[in-house]
């Protein structure tokens, strides 16, 4: 309720880079209001998503301008996506995710920030707090496109201002996994 949304009505949650359901297979226990769409860019997630989770799940895509623009959510939550993402890309998909969010709801998404450069060694961040490794787990995905980023709260926030012109809501270092910085905006309804 402090960031608009009232936890007892329906609600809708766009899941982002879901993988296989990780937010969304836990959501009919915990919130059972939250109609959750399920987002992957592996077709074989969405295909687990829609016949062992039965929830409703659409395929992503590598490039933000290609991204379907029919639906808005009351939440999109993007968990750990932007710790995958390029400079070249990662406002462009900042702009994107909060494009599908509907008038009143919230973009909630986490970050690898200066909590998480000790899983890679300190690496040194650039001048603007941001470092990307061209390397993944994710072996069927250009690294080009997907690899392993680092985005300190000074590169996030100026994204932000620079990507949607104001401030984040929420900002909490090392909240996630006790590592991944967590960032709430509200849109204005």
């Amino acid at each position: 309720t402090e960031y608009g949304l009232q936890p007892n009505s329906p609600l809708s949650m766009l899941e982002f880079a879901s993988g296989y359901g990780c937010i969304t297979r836990h959501l009919r226990t915990v919130l059972p209001n939250v109609r959750s769409v399920a987002c992957d860019i592996h077709e074989q997630a969405i295909a687990f998503i829609r016949s062992r989770l039965g929830a409703e799940a659409i395929l992503s895509c590598t490039d933000p301008s290609q991204f379907g623009r029919e639906r808005t959510y009351d939440i999109v939550f993007a968990l750990s996506f932007f710790s995958h993402m390029p400079r070249t890309t990662w406002g462009r998909w900042l702009a994107t995710l909060y494009d599908r969010v509907s008038p009143g709801g919230v973009l909630i998404f986490t970050t690898q920030g200066r909590h998480s450069a000790k899983h890679f060694g300190n690496p040194k961040l650039d001048a603007d707090g941001f470092w990307f490794l061209a390397d993944s787990e994710q072996k069927d995905l250009d690294v080009a496109t997907y690899g392993q980023t680092i985005a300190d709260v000074s590169f996030v926030t100026r994204e932000i201002r620079s990507q949607l012109g104001r401030a984040p809501d929420m900002v909490r270092e090392g909240f996630w996994w006790g590592h991944q910085d967590c960032y709430l905006l509200r849109k204005p309804g």
